[in-house]
């Protein structure tokens, strides 16, 4: 947590007198979980999808043609919403165990800080547009805080996220003790 610990990713991102009241990372079953639930599905609709068309195409190609689609074809139509199936079964959730390894977070006196796979990205407490708790009911107590659209976010436009986090509604309450005084240190 501080400048002599190397292992702490944090340590060279803290600015003078910032002090970090909160460090954590995502609950890597939960955040796995969370992700694979709409891969699979969205697996299940492209070979629904590819099926579907399939049909579709033979039923017109047999109607312009007067003889049945070619196999070669048909392996096409159904192969490729297949292919794509499987690549969202088995290479993303590789992805995914990655992103929950790597990324991590921290609340300091000053700012939110969120290291990831893709970048780092702090904002200063004060200045975030929203913070949102979001519990998660598989797991008690895992919970995602959001801060709304960063501006200076150089990791996205999206929202950066403390995703998936222990204890996140003690997280959330901190936050916004922190974000309560400095507002009230301004005025």
């Amino acid at each position: 947590m501080n400048e002599d610990n190397p292992s702490d990713p944090f340590a060279s991102a803290l600015q003078e007198g910032e002090r970090i009241l909160w460090q954590g990372k995502p609950d890597a079953e939960a955040y796995f979980k969370r992700r694979m639930k709409k891969l699979y599905i969205l697996g299940v609709l492209q070979i629904a999808i590819g099926i579907v068309i399939t049909g579709g195409l033979y039923v017109l190609w047999q109607e312009m043609h007067r003889k049945p689609m070619p196999w070669w074809l048909i392996l096409i139509f159904i192969g490729l919403p297949t292919i794509g199936a499987l690549i969202c079964i088995f290479v993303f959730p590789a992805a995914f165990r990655r992103d929950a390894k790597i990324s991590c977070y921290a609340l300091t006196t000053k700012r939110i800080l969120c290291f990831r796979f893709d970048g780092f990205a702090a904002q200063s407490i004060e200045s975030l547009p929203a913070i949102t708790l979001k519990m998660h009911d598989e797991i008690e107590g895992i919970g995602s805080v959001e801060f709304g659209k960063l501006s200076k976010s150089p990791v996205s436009s999206e929202c950066v996220v403390f995703d998936t986090i222990p204890d996140a509604q003690r997280v959330y309450d901190m936050i916004v003790e922190v974000r309560s005084k400095i507002v009230c240190e301004k005025s």
